[in-house]
């Protein structure tokens, strides 16, 4: 966030409507607490992004039970400062993820987002969306147009990037997942295929319908050299969190269940610390209170590791906090509160 060269972090506080980020110091182990906003019913995703192109980052926001996204702004050059807030979309029922991807290909990132719509009926109102950003005062909402994507009830889960599951080239193409929990919702994975102009009609096609995908990664589970693979997970609650890998062909997704140790896994990130020819698995096993790291020795999956650990929920990512070369992992535990890192050893 102050380009220092370390990595910062941007919390969402589901209970207490607050939006912080964390600056880090010296070393990984120390942080400084600074507001982003206040005052929000229960946040639920956060993304970062330069949507104007001025150097400092502005933060999107889900107001998840209240249908609201809204986009933060540092009120000036210094994000340690104060922030001003705009509500762009009043309309995101249930609004879950937030992503800043450059869909139009002007050098410029849009908002996408995912609504997953009521879970008590179905209005209708759910999809994937996005917001396109005019020009001028960002904190303006009469500068943002918004456009839809494609209704999918239960959208629930963007990846953190944007791939090309066309084979056109361009990777520009999305992938989102989506919850099955409610009769509206249709659960499934869903290759979002872009026109080249996003205010046309997008291309859907749509895998493993009626069974819940939640948080989902990229990954190379075939060994053939791309990570359009993707690992997903069915539930954070013990008593039905299975995993499941779905391997493309370039074409079309083929979704199998992992089977490890349990079918209570609360959540699945993918990546490569073994540097084989296929993705690691790092599992949240929700019953054992473990956390395993799964390897594939070119014929089969093996536990390579495992220890105990707070229930990890929504987001896991990869990013080597202490500088020895190895990435580590950072999640929340929804259990305990917390936000913090795992340090990973390669040995």
């Amino acid at each position: 966030m102050t380009a220092s060269g370390t990595q910062d972090m941007i919390v969402g506080n589901g209970t207490g409507g607050d939006v912080w980020w964390y600056e880090q110091g010296g070393d990984p182990d120390t942080w400084t607490q600074h507001t982003v906003g206040t005052g929000f019913d229960e946040v639920e995703g956060t993304g970062v992004g330069d949507i104007d192109g001025d150097g400092n980052y502005e933060i999107g926001i889900c107001d998840q039970k209240v249908g609201e996204l809204h986009l933060a702004v540092p009120d000036s050059d210094d994000p340690t400062g104060s922030w001003s807030t705009v509500m762009l979309d009043d309309t995101a029922e249930y609004t879950q993820t937030v992503r800043f991807f450059d869909i139009d290909g002007d050098g410029d990132p849009e908002l996408v987002y995912t609504v997953q719509g009521s879970p008590s009926s179905d209005t209708g109102n759910y999809g994937v969306r996005f917001q396109d950003f005019e020009g001028g005062d960002p904190l303006d909402a009469a500068n943002w147009s918004q456009y839809e994507i494609a209704q999918l009830g239960g959208a629930f889960w963007l990846p953190y990037r944007m791939a090309d599951m066309s084979g056109d080239g361009n990777a520009t193409d999305l992938v989102v997942s989506c919850r099955a929990a409610h009769s509206h919702y249709e659960g499934g994975i869903h290759v979002l295929e872009n026109p080249g102009d996003p205010t046309n009609t997008w291309t859907t096609r749509s895998y493993d319908t009626g069974t819940q995908h939640l948080i989902c990664s990229f990954a190379d589970f075939t060994g053939d050299g791309t990570t359009t693979d993707l690992v997903s997970h069915e539930s954070p609650n013990s008593a039905s969190g299975r995993v499941w890998i779905s391997e493309y062909d370039g074409t079309d997704y083929t979704v199998s269940q992992f089977q490890g140790s349990s079918d209570a896994y609360n959540n699945a990130f993918a990546h490569n610390w073994s540097e084989s020819a296929v993705s690691d698995l790092f599992l949240f096993n929700d019953t054992a209170g473990d956390q395993e790291l799964w390897i594939h020795d070119g014929s089969d999956w093996v536990l390579e590791d495992s220890s105990s650990s707070a229930k990890a929920q929504d987001d896991v990512y990869a990013h080597d906090f202490n500088g020895d070369g190895t990435d580590d992992l950072a999640t929340v535990g929804v259990n305990s509160g917390d936000v913090f890192w795992l340090e990973v050893n390669q040995s």
